[in-house]
C-alpha cells in the first residue's frame, strides 16, 4: 500500500503542474480558494442569485472577452450544454450551461464545490459565475479554464486504475460525502497526462440532502460512481484500498474551521432555498441546512471511519485496524469512532 506522504506527493505535484498550464488558476489554487467572478460582454452580475450577495472581482479577470471556439480536447462532466471559449489572450475556458429552468442553484453549487475542494487540497479547476451566448439564447451557467489533460477518459475498472489513482480517488469520494455529491462518474474526473485526476464537476452536491447514506451500494444518479465501483471490487479483493488516503482527506477537512467552511457554503444555500421549487424534502430551511452540512463536517472522521471498518469486514478482515496495518504513521492516530 501507498503511504500517506506519497500522496501528498501526489497532490503536491498536481497543484504544482495546474499552475505551470494556467498560472493565475495555480496562484490561486496556492491561496486556497476563489471569490471572482468573470464578467465579460454577455456576463451578468450574479447578484439576484443569493439574496442580493454582492460579487467579488479581481483585477485579473475584470476585463475578459470570450468567443466560441471548437475545443482543442474532449469536452468532460455533466448533461449540460458546454461550450469551450477563448478569451482575448488565446487562453482556452470551457462554459457549461445549467439547462434546468430557473435551477441557477446548480452552477452556485459548482463554484462552491470547486471553492471547497481547494480549500481542502484537492485541486479542481478554478469556477466562475457566467453568462454566455449558446445558439443566440444567453444562458446562465459557469465558466473555468481548460485543463490541458489526456483526453482519456478513466476506465471504468478498477483494477486498471494504478495506486496513486485508487489513492486519489479514495480521497476525492471522502470529500464528495461531506458535500453530498454522488455524481462521481468518469466524466467527472480528467486524466492528466501523467495518470493524476483531477475532480470536476459539482453542481450535483447536496442534491439529495437528507436522505443519502454513506454505503457502496448507494446510487441515486442512473450512472454508477467510480467510487461503488472501487469499494465493490475491494470486498471482492480484486483490488487494495489505501484507506490512509481518505483518513489523510478527512485531517484536511478537519483542518478547516467550521467558520470558513460555513462561509464558503452559504452561496449555494442562499441560492438553492430561494426557490420554494428547490427547497429540499425534510430541510425546509436554509439555517437547518446549514447545521445538518456542518454536523456532516464535524462527524467526517467518525462516519468515515465506520464505512471503512464496513468494507474491510465485508472482505473478510476483522475490521479497519487489521485494514491499516501496524507500523505506519497513522498507527498511533484515533481512526475508528
Amino acid at each position: 500500500m501507498l503511504e500517506a506522504s506519497f500522496f501528498k506527493e501526489g497532490i503536491s505535484k498536481l497543484g504544482q503542474l495546474l499552475k505551470r498550464e494556467l498560472p493565475q488558476a495555480g496562484d490561486r489554487f496556492e491561496r486556497g480558494l476563489s471569490a471572482d467572478v468573470v464578467k465579460p460582454t454577455y456576463f451578468k452580475d450574479v447578484v439576484k442569485l443569493a439574496n442580493g450577495r454582492p460579487p467579488i472581482k479581481m483585477s485579473e479577470y475584470a476585463n475578459l472577452e470570450f468567443r466560441p471556439v471548437k475545443s482543442p480536447l474532449p469536452l468532460t462532466g455533466g448533461h449540460n450544454p458546454i461550450q469551450a471559449m477563448k478569451d482575448q489572450h488565446d487562453r482556452f475556458w470551457i462554459f457549461k450551461a445549467i439547462e434546468q429552468k430557473n435551477a441557477h442553484y446548480r452552477a452556485v453549487g459548482d463554484k462552491v464545490g470547486s471553492d471547497l475542494a481547494n480549500a481542502v487540497g484537492l485541486p479542481s479547476p478554478v469556477v466562475h459565475y457566467a453568462s454566455e451566448k449558446i445558439d443566440g439564447v444567453v444562458q446562465f451557467g459557469t465558466v473555468q479554464p481548460l485543463i490541458k489533460h489526456s483526453g482519456k477518459p478513466l476506465p471504468l475498472s478498477p483494477q486498471h486504475w494504478t495506486e496513486k489513482q485508487r489513492d486519489q480517488l479514495t480521497a476525492s469520494h471522502v470529500f464528495r460525502w461531506l458535500i453530498g455529491d454522488h455524481d462521481g462518474k468518469a466524466a467527472n474526473f480528467l486524466v492528466m497526462k501523467d495518470g493524476n485526476l483531477v475532480p470536476i464537476d459539482f453542481g450535483n452536491m447536496f442534491r439529495n440532502v437528507g436522505h443519502d447514506v454513506l454505503d457502496r451500494k448507494y446510487q441515486p444518479n442512473p450512472i454508477k460512481p467510480l467510487y461503488n465501483r472501487m469499494w465493490d471490487s475491494y470486498v471482492k479483493g480484486a483490488v487494495d484500498i489505501n484507506f490512509h488516503a481518505g483518513l489523510f482527506q478527512v485531517s484536511k477537512i478537519e483542518a478547516m474551521s467550521d467558520q470558513e467552511f460555513l462561509k464558503l457554503l452559504e452561496p449555494y444555500a442562499d441560492a438553492r432555498y430561494a426557490r420554494v421549487g428547490f427547497v429540499p424534502k425534510g430541510v425546509e430551511t436554509k439555517e437547518k441546512f446549514m447545521q445538518m452540512a456542518l454536523e456532516r463536517k464535524q462527524n467526517i472522521r467518525r462516519d468515515i471511519s465506520t464505512f471503512y471498518d464496513s468494507l474491510a469486514k465485508e472482505r473478510g478482515l476483522s475490521g479497519l485496524r487489521e485494514a491499516l496495518g501496524t507500523g505506519n504513521p497513522w498507527a498511533s492516530r484515533k481512526l475508528v469512532g
